[in-house]
């Protein structure tokens, strides 16, 4: 009762001033109301609709708060009452004011809706009192199928809005400037480590969050807060629990609602914003609570402030009136009883927060907002928390935090195969904004039981697989097609686990890294043998499955983009490809016509030369799908350029292995009925002087690459004919007969080949047309090269009879008979010649010592390899 006279004194005695001085009050009103404001409202169709708005407006409003239980303020709700008992007399009595009335109804009164809304907050009140009464219950499911029914009405009319609007933009559309299309379609968006929202449960936290949500359902905090603690490391997946354990509770009439304590500026300022963040989600259920919360906080904050604040608060309140902040704290807990519903506060990523704020929250938890029926569920690593009170010279922290927590969980176990499945997920989506992204490349990696367990070892949270995925999609994008990309996602991984070792592997590669070559002459790194005890283990790990590879293995799996190769392991770091080293740009030429295609490559190689000469020969290495005749033309007339501009001096074993890998490729999944015709016509028919043409011929038969023979394409002898028409050709075309000609030499030597016994011998079609041109166009020429300086003793030359490049010819004695009868012929050096090699070969073709009067010394070459000056 004391209570009461203390709340209601004040209006007790209002109400009895103005039933007492009635008449005062009246004539006031009259003149300053009546007259002047209300006398002007007359009855109109306009404001019969404008006060039925009203009615309806207020009929929503009571709907909607009974059905979450909405308890009104008692000092507004009496107010209401007792101004509801005056219109019903001064209504009923009529004799002081006439109201006005709805156009279509003399006894309903615009007044009337007014009063109705007064009647409504009443009954409002009445309710709130019955909330848990059967009765009670009963309104409110009355109350919920009104609301029901009327969303369902809203979302009809909504709908039908839509496509009335919809019709009237497409008209608007037609006359309008359309939209810019995106400009970067190619690119992939940054995904966000956001966590998993409603109905999300790739890690499986589901089942658990069921099971923590029955349990705060039949647990009741009749006199203090509870608090439930979700431990994980960061990263692990605390926020999509939370999610999960939100959208269960959302099944329950629950008042849920999330705190961000990292978004105070202050210690102090948490216990501000907390308050500020229950009042506002609190006042939509209690009218009273908001002020209590307010009042309440103020309380709180007084106790820190400093002393010029603390005299400001207290003669605020000396006016306003005084209640402690025990007695808040009991009303509080009292308006929430009232409201009869449990309070569900989130607290996540507490472990953001410095020392000083974490014991502020805790402080909240356990002290200053311990209300009843409220439940707190706090997101944190507890290592990360117990640490920070330790800090802040909290004994026996541990312990400390077993008493704020009255239930502490561990998030449960998942298996990795969960994160690499959705790291897979996720890579594919990002690439597939790449125009050159092949969906089987990704599909292949995702399959290889030993990647996916490599990658179980890399990928520890969701966390990990957002950042590293953004990483690979960024990095990746102008690269896609000239990186192995297993070891490109491998090495992202390594950077991502540890940035130094990284940055050392690029910038410091002898120290990590050495260079072999393997069987085909190819370098490539490996790793340096060491002991590993200045970087991250996974990261080493990663570095180790990289570079330690075996021959066989780089031989069996060779790739010409992959990271142990010296001229691509830049691209790796470097996060492009060189001008002239793009295997990927090259692949795109093959849609052009023969003559573009090989224009295109020619000035690729006179524009980068030997880089874009070891580009195209490791892209037709590993060149596949020929897809007809044309394409295989187009594909060997390319290499044949290559090797023909290859005259640097190194050697063309490359090009020719590459013809040969071509060929069988076509003809394992092609017909080869034209394939001679298409042979014939290239290295037959060419244009050139046939060295490339020929080379290639004797490489078949050198390293016994026999698929032209072995598929009864052609014989021996017609590949070796073809190697003489070249020779035929180039020796009838020579306008000027000069010494040592390369040309000669090399289409010469392209006759050889190895016959049953494995011995090397000369084709002799070849052998004649030689030896014709040497007696009848070139004789003194051939006598000059065929003489060697071999060495000086003593002021005397020795000379020795060279083979000049013509092995296999010269030492016959057939043909040096027909030689030496050519001494009529006009050769200026057969008679002395003809002395020289009789002397060599009494002298078993040992060097002798000889004087030549006829043949020019001066013009004799040295052997380089042994000529030695011992004067």
């Amino acid at each position: 009762m004391k209570n009461l006279l203390q709340r209601y004194g004040l209006l007790l005695g209002a109400v009895a001033a103005a039933i007492i001085f009635h008449l005062f009050w009246e004539k006031q009103i009259n003149n300053i109301l009546v007259n002047n404001v209300l006398m002007l409202v007359q009855s109109s169709a306009t404001n019969d609709f404008i006060f039925i708005g009203v009615i309806l407006l207020a009929t929503g409003v009571l709907v909607s708060r009974v059905v979450r239980r909405y308890v009104p303020s008692d000092r507004q709700s009496f107010v209401a009452l007792v101004l509801l008992c005056f219109y019903v007399y001064y209504r009923l009595d009529g004799t002081v004011w006439k109201f006005q009335h709805f156009t279509f109804a003399e006894n309903i009164k615009y007044a009337d809706a007014l009063a109705g809304v007064l009647w409504l907050q009443v009954l409002l009140w009445i309710l709130s009192y019955n909330y848990q009464s059967f009765l009670g219950v009963k309104i409110i499911l009355l109350f919920k199928n009104i609301k029901t029914f009327l969303n369902k009405s809203l979302h009809v009319i909504y709908v039908y809005y839509r496509f009335i609007r919809r019709k009237i933009n497409k008209k608007i559309r037609r006359n309008h400037i359309p939209t810019l299309p995106n400009q970067f379609p190619n690119v992939a968006p940054i995904l966000d480590d956001l966590p998993l929202e409603d109905g999300g449960d790739t890690l499986g936290y589901g089942t658990y969050a069921q099971q923590i949500a029955q349990k705060i359902h039949v647990t009741t905090a009749s006199k203090r807060a509870i608090a439930i603690g979700v431990h994980g490391q960061w990263g692990s997946g605390k926020t999509s629990f939370m999610n999960l354990l939100r959208t269960e509770l959302k099944k329950e009439n629950y008042i849920l609602l999330d705190f961000a304590a990292w978004n105070s500026q202050t210690p102090q300022a948490i216990v501000q914003d907390f308050f500020q963040t229950l009042q506002a989600e609190m006042s939509q259920y209690h009218d009273q609570t908001a002020s209590l919360l307010t009042n309440y906080a103020n309380q709180l904050v007084k106790l820190k402030d400093n002393p010029t604040t603390q005299i400001i608060q207290s003669v605020s309140a000396a006016f306003t009136g005084f209640e402690s902040t025990q007695q808040l704290h009991e009303r509080i807990n009292d308006s929430i009883a009232r409201i009869g519903r449990k309070i569900m506060i989130f607290i996540d990523d507490l472990d953001r927060l410095d020392k000083a704020e974490i014991v502020e929250v805790l402080r909240l938890i356990r002290n200053t907002a311990n209300f009843q029926n409220t439940f707190f569920v706090v997101a944190y690593d507890r290592d990360y928390i117990v640490n920070a009170l330790e800090k802040s010279d909290f004994h026996g922290a541990a312990q400390y935090l077993e008493k704020i927590f009255q239930l502490e969980i561990n998030l449960p176990a998942y298996e990795r195969d969960v994160l690499v499945n959705v790291f897979f997920e996720k890579l594919k989506h990002s690439f597939s904004y790449n125009e050159y992204y092949i969906e089987n490349d990704l599909l292949i990696l995702s399959k290889n039981i030993n990647i996916r367990s490599k990658l179980k070892q890399y990928l520890n949270s969701l966390r990990d697989v957002t950042r590293v995925v953004n990483s690979i999609s960024l990095n990746i994008a102008n690269i896609y097609n000239d990186v192995n990309l297993k070891e490109f996602i491998f090495i992202e991984f390594l950077r991502m686990k540890d940035i130094v070792l990284y940055k050392s592997i690029f910038w410091n590669i002898s120290e990590h890294l050495k260079e072999d070559n393997d069987s085909n002459g190819r370098p490539y790194y490996s790793i340096k043998l060491q002991e590993n005890n200045r970087y991250d283990i996974v990261a080493y790990a990663i570095f180790k499955e990289l570079f330690s590879k075996n021959e066989t293995h780089i031989i069996f799996n060779y790739n010409p983009n992959s990271i142990i190769y010296p001229s691509k392991f830049h691209r790796y770091f470097g996060y492009r490809v060189l001008k002239g080293e793009s295997i990927f740009e090259v692949n795109k030429m093959r849609d052009f016509s023969v003559d573009i295609y090989l224009q295109n490559i020619e000035d690729l190689l006179n524009k980068y030369g030997r880089i874009a000469h070891n580009t195209l020969c490791e892209y037709f290495e590993i060149i596949d799908n020929i897809q007809n005749i044309d394409d295989l033309e187009k594909i060997i007339r390319a290499v044949l350029l290559i090797a023909r501009k290859n005259n640097d001096g190194f050697s063309k074993i490359w090009e020719y292995d590459n013809i040969n890998n071509i060929l069988y490729k076509y003809a394992k999944s092609n017909n080869i009925d034209k394939l001679k015709d298409l042979f014939l016509e290239i290295f037959s028919n060419t244009e050139y002087d046939g060295i490339v043409e020929s080379g290639y011929i004797r490489h078949i038969f050198k390293y016994k690459y026999f698929l032209l023979i072995e598929k009864d394409i052609f014989s021996k002898e017609e590949l070796l004919n073809i190697i003489v028409k070249h020779l035929q050709r180039y020796l009838e075309s020579v306008a000027e007969h000069k010494r040592h000609d390369d040309t000669i030499v090399s289409l010469f030597y392209s006759c050889f080949y190895y016959n049953e016994t494995n011995t090397k011998v000369i084709y002799e079609p070849a052998k004649k047309i030689l030896q014709d041109y040497i007696i009848n166009k070139n004789l003194d020429n051939f006598i000059l090269d065929s003489i060697e300086k071999n060495r000086k003793h003593a002021g005397t030359i020795f000379y020795n009879y060279g083979n000049c490049g013509y092995d296999g010819v010269i030492h016959e004695e057939e043909f040096l008979s027909r030689i030496f009868a050519q001494k009529d012929k006009g050769w200026k050096y057969i008679e002395e010649f003809e002395k020289f090699y009789n002397a060599i070969k009494a002298n078993n073709f040992e060097p002798i010592a000889f004087r030549f009067d006829t043949i020019p010394t001066n013009q004799i070459l040295k052997n380089h390899a042994t000529y030695l000056d011992t004067e």
